[in-house]
């Protein structure tokens, strides 16, 4: 998409006679902000959460990286980790979904070893999670594998934080989720297996 298209969708977007999306973020503007999910999910382009949870705006907060990857706690300062304590420390948070995808770019580099060249900021991001390890077995493709077992790292990893440990024993639930592009199915995880939602 250019640029000329993107404000062109936008010049339609502000002239359709369908008034609900904009009242509803104007109700927002007006009320503030109540969300009750913290999604993390990829920044894949072809990855949109509203595109599979309707009227979903000022319900979740939605953090998005390279590969839905969350850093174990760390007194170092992250995004994803600023994120995580202001979505619980200010607001009541019920669930905590991390989702991955099927065809994840940054699960891809780390499994095949892809050289990002002389992007330093992304070679770190992706050597910090590079010890994914084959703990359960979910299909013979490797690349869905090592995905599956990647989301299940970062479930681990969300779980270091001193605030999330907290909202955990206060009921806060946390869900590991796979979506299937090809298919657009959404999976979840039972602690055995991955069963479509």
């Amino acid at each position: 998409m250019s640029l000329k298209t993107l404000l062109q969708s936008y010049s339609n977007f502000r002239e359709n006679e369908d008034k609900k999306p904009k009242d509803k973020l104007n109700n927002l503007a007006n009320e503030g902000q109540d969300p009750n999910v913290l999604f993390i999910t990829c920044i894949d382009s072809r990855l949109d959460p509203t595109m599979f949870f309707e009227n979903s705006l000022g319900d979740m907060f939605v953090v998005r990286n390279p590969g839905n990857f969350v850093l174990p706690f760390s007194k170092t300062y992250s995004g994803i980790g600023a994120s995580i304590e202001f979505a619980l420390a200010f607001f009541d948070i019920k669930d905590i979904i991390i989702c991955g995808h099927s065809q994840c770019g940054a699960c891809e580099a780390i499994s095949k070893k892809i050289d990002v060249g002389e992007n330093k900021q992304l070679a770190q991001w992706l050597e910090q999670n590079k010890i994914i390890g084959k703990r359960h077995f979910f299909t013979e493709n490797p690349q869905e594998q090592f995905e599956k077992e990647s989301l299940l790292q970062q479930s681990k990893n969300i779980k270091t934080y001193p605030i999330v440990k907290k909202a955990l024993k206060k009921g806060t639930h946390l869900h590991s989720w796979y979506i299937d592009m090809k298919t657009s199915l959404v999976y979840k995880y039972d602690g055995h297996k991955f069963i479509e939602l």
